[in-house]
């Protein structure tokens, strides 16, 4: 009988430590889900839009860029006019070759590119990569953003492809491979710039070759992925610039002073 209310005190007081730590963890675990839920809260209503609105401040309204895209939409104009002249150059002779196309229409997906940017990111933070974390972050705040105007336009002009399909206009691939390595070309110039527009415009080769765009189809995406990207890296550029003084020790030379680091 002892035993046996022994037991059974021994029961009860552990399984009231219990309780009260469950309880404890609940009560933790609520508020930390309150502060992530506030946090998340902020950043969509308040960060997000914020960052969007200089995105596109950067992009449209930077005096170079507008004096560009004022010089662009003449020339795009007439470049539509040959479109059909342009088109039948590379279609049916696909001079690049179906085998490239297809490589390059899924290795410069949007959906692709996307995904690769956030899994850099994620990579770059858990690894303390303090530089390709801001980078692959821009990216894809450009990819987001010039990807939604593209494809508003999309939906709105509904411009037949060249195989027939629908929603040619502009293209996706462009405008995605563009803002990338117009971002590229901001933070590590043009080193790794001008490979990787070498390889944007690949691509917007390979869009007209597989007969899915017209060369002004491939042009516009490509001047929105360029001005998004560029204004969208030189805003923050601008806001990840700031320099930091900090003590150092060298124990080479038993030394003591400052160093000053920055991710750009």
């Amino acid at each position: 009988m002892k035993k046996l209310f022994s037991s059974l005190i021994l029961f009860t007081f552990l399984s009231t430590q219990l309780v009260f730590a469950d309880s404890k963890n609940y009560d933790e675990k609520i508020n930390d889900w309150k502060n992530r839920s506030d946090q998340a809260e902020h950043w969509s209503f308040t960060d997000l839009s914020h960052h969007i609105t200089q995105d596109l401040k950067y992009s449209f309204l930077n005096p170079y860029h507008f004096t560009g895209l004022a010089v662009a939409v003449p020339l795009l104009v007439t470049l539509g006019d040959h479109d059909q002249t342009i088109q039948n150059k590379f279609f049916p002779r696909r001079p690049l070759g179906k085998k490239f196309d297809d490589i390059m229409s899924i290795g410069t997906h949007p959906a692709v590119l996307g995904g690769a940017t956030l899994l850099t990111l994620g990579i770059s933070e858990l690894a303390h990569w303090e530089k390709a974390a801001v980078t692959s972050g821009t990216m894809l705040e450009a990819l987001a953003v010039s990807e939604a105007l593209t494809m508003g336009l999309k939906y709105t002009v509904n411009r037949d492809r060249p195989d027939g399909t629908s929603r040619s206009f502009p293209s996706a691939h462009a405008t995605g491979v563009f803002a990338l390595a117009s971002v590229a070309e901001i933070y590590y110039g043009p080193w790794v710039g001008i490979p990787a527009y070498s390889l944007a415009a690949l691509s917007g080769l390979s869009r007209m070759d597989a007969n899915k765009h017209f060369a002004s189809d491939v042009a516009v995406g490509a001047l929105i992925g360029t001005m998004i990207g560029l204004g969208t890296a030189k805003y923050h550029k601008k806001i990840f610039s700031k320099v930091f003084l900090l003590p150092a020790y060298d124990p080479d030379t038993d030394e003591t002073g400052f160093k000053i680091i920055s991710p750009f």
